[in-house]
C-alpha cells in the first residue's frame, strides 16, 4: 500500500509541475532504480563485489553484502535502510552523507 501511495504522489507531483526528468541522478550500476522524485531505490540485491550507489535520497532494503564486498551508499539528503539487511563477516557498508 505504501508503494502505491508513493507512486501516486510521484505521479501527481510530476503532473502538476510538468517535470521533464531532465535532472538524472548519477548512479553506478544498472540494477539501481531512480525515480523522478529524486529517490534512488536499491533493493532485492546481493552485492558480491564493491558497489557505489549515489543519489539525493536513497531507499535500500532486502540487501545482502557478501564475498568480502564493500557497499557504499552516498546521498546528499537522506538514506533509509529497511530490513532485511545482511552484511556478512569481512564485508563493509559505508554510508556517506
Amino acid at each position: 500500500m505504501k508503494r502505491i501511495s508513493t507512486l501516486l504522489t510521484a505521479f501527481v507531483f510530476i503532473f502538476i509541475t510538468g517535470c521533464t526528468n531532465d535532472e538524472i541522478i548519477p548512479t553506478e550500476g544498472n540494477d539501481v532504480l531512480t525515480r523522478a522524485i529524486s529517490q534512488t531505490i536499491f533493493s532485492n540485491q546481493t552485492v558480491t563485489s564493491d558497489k557505489i550507489v549515489t543519489g539525493t535520497d536513497i531507499l535500500s532494503e532486502n540487501v545482502t553484502v557478501s564475498n568480502g564486498a564493500k557497499l557504499t551508499l552516498k546521498a546528499s539528503q537522506n538514506i533509509t535502510i529497511n530490513k532485511p539487511y545482511t552484511i556478512e563477516k569481512g564485508c563493509q557498508l559505508e554510508i556517506i552523507h
